[in-house]
């Protein structure tokens, strides 16, 4: 049996997972920077995930489950109306791009994070999630839904292409050591 609901504190670890899976071993390259001593990875970004504000905190995240096993969770909020892009200069260089791509939508309903474990892909998941995400994009009165995605990134693109996603902006990666080298942030838009 399959579900879509609200994701929840025990939920948090799946997150984190799932969010440096799709973002392509970013997330873990930018928490290791956090992590207190000693501390994993992997357990900087569960406690990422359990806060009650922030863009990534499981109150944005709808949680898929088959048979009750998350499969998958997608991320999503409405952008603040203006967008302001302030103390940049205290992310990292390699987040800019992604700031500056968001920034294009005041409003939107952004899809931060959509990934499905390994196990579970190809089977419509992914279809299931967005189309629960337009719903409640339309609920919170966004006429725009948006996302970033790597230009490289061929299934993703395609799957957003099959749901109505266009390209409206790009950036060029800055390179980070051990994950994502080079290639373009590409924004994608789509009217809800």
């Amino acid at each position: 049996m399959r579900h879509i609901s609200d994701a929840t504190i025990k939920d948090a670890r799946h997150l984190a997972y799932l969010v440096n899976l799709a973002g392509e071993g970013m997330p873990f390259y930018f928490w290791q920077s956090m992590c207190t001593p000693g501390q994993a990875v992997i357990d900087h970004g569960t406690e990422r995930a359990t806060r009650e504000t922030g863009d990534f905190s499981y109150r944005n995240a709808r949680i898929h489950r088959q048979d009750g096993e998350v499969t998958s969770a997608l991320i999503a909020f409405k952008l603040d109306d203006p967008y302001q892009i302030d103390d940049l200069e205290t992310c990292p260089d390699y987040i800019h791009p992604l700031i500056h791509l968001e920034a294009k939508g005041p409003g939107d309903w952004y899809i931060n994070v959509l990934a499905v474990y390994e196990p579970y892909r190809r089977q419509g998941i992914a279809n299931i999630l967005l189309e629960d995400s337009f719903r409640r994009g339309r609920k919170a009165e966004c006429s725009t839904t948006s996302l970033i995605v790597h230009s490289t990134n061929e299934a993703a693109k395609q799957l957003y292409e099959n749901k109505g996603f266009s390209i409206s902006d790009e950036l060029p990666v800055i390179p980070i050591p051990g994950t994502i080298e080079g290639g373009m942030w590409q924004r994608l838009v789509k009217k809800l």
